[in-house]
């Protein structure tokens, strides 16, 4: 929905493949930095760094008027993308090596999930609404309730195990 999104804004296919393009290469080194800066600085503050990215991506894209909002939105909404790195290595900081891939593959199926149902759902609100205003608000306020919920995220505390008495 990349291109059709940026028609309904008022902007020519040709701009909307162009931003696509951007955004990936923006992406890019942001991925490898987003990687590197999740092994220095406390993981759930680098991914509500990706939300707060999000949000403000889906502000400037909703409030589109020039080209600067789109180049804008193709910073943030790369850079929120880029996080994913920090995603899986935060599965093993907080439960280990011996739950990681169990815990990789629930997280992989919900972005599955999620990859295959947002799509669908900003379609079909395209349809009966006829813009894609309604689907970038509800993706802004998850974003954001994500950014909020990630600040108490806290890495769980491993239980003590009390020792066994022999009797």
């Amino acid at each position: 929905h990349f291109i059709p999104m940026f028609v309904g804004l008022g902007f020519s296919q040709q701009t909307g493949a162009n931003f696509l393009a951007l955004t990936a290469l923006i992406a890019t080194p942001l991925i490898l930095f987003n990687g590197w800066l999740g092994d220095r600085l406390y993981k759930p503050r680098v991914l509500m760094m990706g939300q707060i990215a999000s949000v403000l991506a889906m502000l400037f894209l909703i409030n589109a008027g020039s080209l600067w909002h789109l180049y804008l939105f193709a910073f943030f909404f790369a850079y929120g993308e880029s996080t994913a790195p920090v995603n899986h290595s935060i599965i093993g900081d907080f439960y280990g090596r011996k739950n990681f891939a169990k815990l990789n593959g629930f997280l992989g199926v919900g972005t599955m999930f999620g990859s295959m149902l947002t799509p669908v759902a900003a379609g079909l609100i395209k349809d009966q609404i006829g813009n894609y205003t309604p689907a970038l608000w509800g993706f802004l306020v998850v974003a954001a309730i994500a950014a909020f919920s990630l600040l108490f995220t806290q890495k769980p505390k491993r239980a003590v195990l009390a020792p066994i008495q022999a009797s």
